[in-house]
């Protein structure tokens, strides 16, 4: 009996285990595109404050996407953020981060990556964007901000702000532009 009642709860407890992880993952998840969120994002980052490297923080944006979602209807509008978050996982390496944190707006963390390497990345996920067939006669295209930092000491809203900066300087160039942060 004891041995029945002990295995019994070891299967509960592996159970309840499972739930947790479960619900973990999906509280770092976002719903419609399947990549990291917000949350999932700072507890990356949290992570690799762990050691000191370069660190390049890119902000995406899609280009006239409430154009796009009004024209379209919002079910197009969501195929376009799938598809793009898929084009994004396809680019990323296994130890970037990759979150959607708004709207159609993503951040991609790239630990270990310098300026130039960071652009040559950006610059190649434009590009990808670009010349990808979506299900809209528009060509779809984002704008992208570059902020570099190191892991050691990087502050999320301090990199946001930066990578925010240059994708509105990308946006303000013409759009399906890319742009590094710069203090001038």
């Amino acid at each position: 009996m004891l041995f029945l009642a002990l295995r019994l709860r070891q299967q509960k407890l592996l159970r309840l285990e499972q739930t947790n992880q479960s619900l973990l993952v999906a509280s770092e998840t976002d719903p419609l595109t399947q990549v990291g969120n917000r949350r999932y994002l700072d507890k990356k980052l949290n992570i690799l404050s762990q050691a000191s490297t370069e660190l390049a923080f890119l902000l995406l944006d899609i280009d006239h996407f409430k154009t796009l979602n009004d024209a379209y209807g919002h079910d197009v509008g969501d195929d376009v953020l799938v598809r793009l978050a898929n084009i994004l996982k396809a680019l990323c390496r296994k130890e970037d981060v990759l979150a959607r944190i708004g709207g159609e707006e993503f951040a991609i963390l790239l630990p270990n990556t310098n300026k130039s390497a960071s652009l040559v990345f950006a610059e190649r996920v434009r590009e990808a964007v670009a010349s990808n067939a979506f299900e809209v006669s528009e060509r779809v295209t984002v704008s992208i901000g570059v902020a570099l930092g190191n892991t050691k000491n990087a502050d999320y809203d301090e990199l946001y702000k930066q990578a925010d900066t240059a994708m509105y300087r990308a946006k303000t160039d013409g759009r399906n532009h890319v742009r590094a942060f710069s203090q001038a």
